[in-house]
């Protein structure tokens, strides 16, 4: 995946600026998907097909790499990677990180996903926004992901006998599970780092599935 570094990049260079950028992430996001185009904004709704409205709206935007690079517009882009990599997160229980010590490493003093399982999986979500305005498919950064959830399941990484399905927690009504199912959750265990307020946005999930989920993670 292509990525040239300049001095617009978004990058963060030590562990406390990163700390800053998880800390600022709802805030980030909400400001983010406000700004959006009302078609695009409604489709903000962190399911994986989601990925596919916001591809759409970087390719409208921008005509390649080197526009997102500059001065003005490397922030918005930076945001869109959040959106990008908390979706991620999300379907591969997987977890934000950044590396700082690997000179080589190309996507150095970027944030990026990177999930435990078996071999680790590392992606960088603004890398990934900005290829795909270079592929123009629509689908890119969807097809990645789903690439990756194929193989994890193939090849035997993605081991659900110890999870808890959200279905089979008791009280949790339908329109509660409708709703963390197309935001891409399916276990309680996905849960765990994700906030309330994150929860609350979502459709469908009201104070009772949010009283019911806090008693089944602290069992």
């Amino acid at each position: 995946m292509f990525l040239f570094r300049n001095n617009h990049l978004p990058l963060v260079r030590t562990r406390e600026e990163f700390d800053l950028w998880i800390f600022d992430m709802t805030d980030a996001l909400e400001y983010f998907i406000a700004s959006l185009p009302s078609s695009i904004r409604e489709q903000m709704d962190y399911s994986v097909a989601s990925l596919d409205a916001l591809e759409g709206w970087l390719i409208e935007t921008y005509a390649g790499i080197e526009p997102i690079c500059r001065r003005y517009e490397v922030r918005r882009v930076e945001d869109a990677s959040r959106y990008i990599g908390e979706i991620y997160r999300r379907a591969l229980n997987a977890k934000w990180t950044i590396r700082l010590d690997s000179p080589e490493f190309v996507f150095r003093e970027l944030p990026i996903v990177q999930t435990p399982l078996g071999r680790p999986y590392e992606t960088c979500p603004f890398s990934l926004a900005t290829a795909s305005t270079e592929s123009r498919t629509g689908s890119y950064i969807r097809t990645v992901l789903e690439d990756e959830l194929r193989h994890q399941e193939s090849s035997g990484q993605r081991d659900m006998s110890t999870k808890t399905p959200l279905e089979s927690i008791k009280g949790l009504a339908a329109p509660a599970r409708s709703a963390l199912a197309s935001a891409g959750y399916t276990h309680l265990e996905q849960l765990a780092e994700v906030t309330e307020t994150e929860l609350e946005r979502l459709d469908g999930m009201g104070k009772n599935a949010l009283n019911v989920l806090q008693k089944a993670l602290s069992k």
